[in-house]
C-alpha cells in the first residue's frame, strides 16, 4: 500500500474546494489525538479502574471500558477522568481542527 502524506495547506485546500461547490466532509481522528495530549488509551483505563475501583470493574459484563465505565456512579465517571482533562495539553491536531472552524470549514452542529 502506497503511503500518502499531506501538509496542513493541502488538506485546507482540498476542503475549500469541496466546501466550494457546497459538499460536506467528515473529520475522523483517532486515540492518538488524545494520547499525544496525556489522555490515556481505554485499555489503560480499565487497568486503572481495576485499581481504583475493583467492586466496579467486578460487577461489569465484560472486562471492557464501555462495561467499566457503565458500573461507575457519574461522579466516579467525572473524578477519573477529569484528572486527565485537567492536566491535557493542546496538541497540533486541536490547532488545526481550531483553525477550520475559525475559518468556517470546521463543525457547524453534532446529531
Amino acid at each position: 500500500m502506497r503511503e500518502i502524506v499531506r501538509c496542513f495547506e493541502d488538506v485546507l485546500e482540498t476542503l475549500q474546494r469541496v466546501h466550494a461547490r457546497g459538499e460536506k466532509t467528515t473529520l475522523l481522528i483517532g486515540a492518538g489525538c488524545s494520547v499525544s495530549s496525556g489522555i490515556p488509551q481505554a485499555h489503560e483505563l480499565v487497568v486503572q479502574i481495576e485499581q481504583e475501583y475493583p467492586r466496579a470493574a467486578q460487577r461489569a459484563a465484560a472486562r471492557t471500558y464501555e462495561a467499566y465505565l457503565e458500573e461507575l456512579s457519574p461522579g466516579e465517571r467525572r473524578e477519573l477522568l477529569g484528572r486527565f482533562v485537567r492536566e491535557a495539553r493542546v496538541n497540533s491536531a486541536h490547532l488545526a481542527i481550531a483553525h477550520l472552524m475559525k475559518i468556517g470549514l470546521g463543525v457547524t452542529h453534532f446529531g
